[in-house]
């Protein structure tokens, strides 16, 4: 069972606002997960040039540098960014299964 799943079986008593909610919050959660490879690639593409640069080196260098919470710079307002995207995607996931004329106990 998915993680959307799970919460969307907490927030179905609510409608469609829970369902939104649901959407919503695996949609920011999924972002605030891949925020450390978001921060390290930023670092690589940023970094002047001179010398290769690994993924390795640059994480050393910032948990180093910033601690471990440098790896989720960013990730409050990107959670906010992508909170309401993730709802339209999840929607329109949701709106495509029915339009295919499939039900809940159909999906992968």
């Amino acid at each position: 069972m998915s993680y959307f799943s799970l919460l969307n079986i907490f927030w179905r008593r609510a409608g469609a606002l829970g369902d939104n909610c649901c959407r919503a919050l695996t949609g920011g959660l999924a972002a605030v997960v891949t925020t450390p490879f978001d921060v390290k690639k930023t670092r690589v593409m940023t970094a002047p040039g001179g010398g290769p640069l690994s993924m390795s080196m640059v994480a050393i260098s910032i948990v180093r540098h910033e601690g471990l919470l440098g790896l989720f710079k960013g990730a409050v307002p990107w959670f906010f960014w992508i909170a309401p995207l993730g709802a339209m995607n999840f929607a329109g996931y949701e709106l495509a299964w029915k339009a295919m004329g499939r039900n809940e106990e159909q999906k992968l």
